[in-house]
């Protein structure tokens, strides 16, 4: 892949990039390549980093045809992008001891954070031009296990599995790995801020910069470095783990 910044090649896209994190990488992204962000609802962060030329494209990925609309979106925009990182993700508490019968928020978190960024590669990754780039973002810290968020752990230690998938069946055209932070100070709640203190070994959380900068750095190394990988950004968040 031609790593050089390139400002009038193909886009990459970036979902949820009205996120903090998100935001973060759109923004180190966007010196190199041209964006195409998805955003849902708050669209303040990601209106700083879009112009005229990149419009921001509205989807809500947990509906049944949010990923679909959003592909078709895509492809008008550009029949051919760089690469995707797909980052939309919601955090949401399902405690067995509280959710009543006909509860639709495992299904509407499977949705958006598991099975919206599967079929969002699978409607678009003929698109990405040879020598592409495909970053699911994960959570180094839900490997652990939450037992409070049973449906965002399964979804997110999900994509790890589906990065390994993805990579034998995409490989060597194109790159696929997975981006899994720790602690992001702004965008990790509702944990205390003793977490941060005693949870890593670094005494803090990372900076969205922090992660977004891992990112950029690692959207050049050799797709022999990342192919199939799951790229830990956690601070020493497993140092920690019981």
């Amino acid at each position: 892949m031609n790593t050089a910044p390139d400002p009038t090649g193909p886009p990459v896209l970036v979902t949820g990039s009205n996120g903090v994190l998100m935001a973060a990488i759109a923004a180190s992204l966007a010196p190199r390549h041209p964006l195409l962000l998805h955003v849902h609802e708050r669209t303040d962060r990601a209106a700083a980093i879009a112009s005229s030329a990149e419009p921001l494209l509205h989807a809500d990925l947990a509906s049944p045809d949010g990923p679909a609309g959003l592909a078709a979106a895509v492809r008008k925009q550009a029949p051919v992008l760089s690469g995707m990182v797909l980052g939309a993700a919601s955090f949401v508490r399902t405690p067995l001891d509280r959710l009543a019968d006909g509860d639709t928020a495992i299904r509407e978190v499977l949705a958006l954070d598991l099975a919206a960024p599967l079929e969002l590669v699978h409607a678009l990754h003929a698109t990405v031009a040879d020598g592409g780039r495909i970053v699911l973002l994960t959570d180094a810290g839900a490997r652990a296990g939450w037992p409070s968020y049973d449906a965002y752990v399964a979804a997110r230690t999900g994509l790890e599995g589906a990065v390994r998938s993805l990579a034998r069946a995409l490989g060597p055209r194109l790159v696929v790995f997975a981006l899994a932070p720790g602690l992001v100070d702004g965008a990790t709640a509702p944990f205390p801020p003793r977490l941060a203190l005693e949870g890593t070994a670094l005494g803090r959380p990372a900076a969205a910069a922090e992660v977004a900068r891992a990112l950029e750095r690692a959207w050049t190394l050799p797709p022999a470095v990342l192919h199939g990988a799951v790229l830990t950004v956690d601070g020493g968040l497993a140092l920690h783990t019981p």
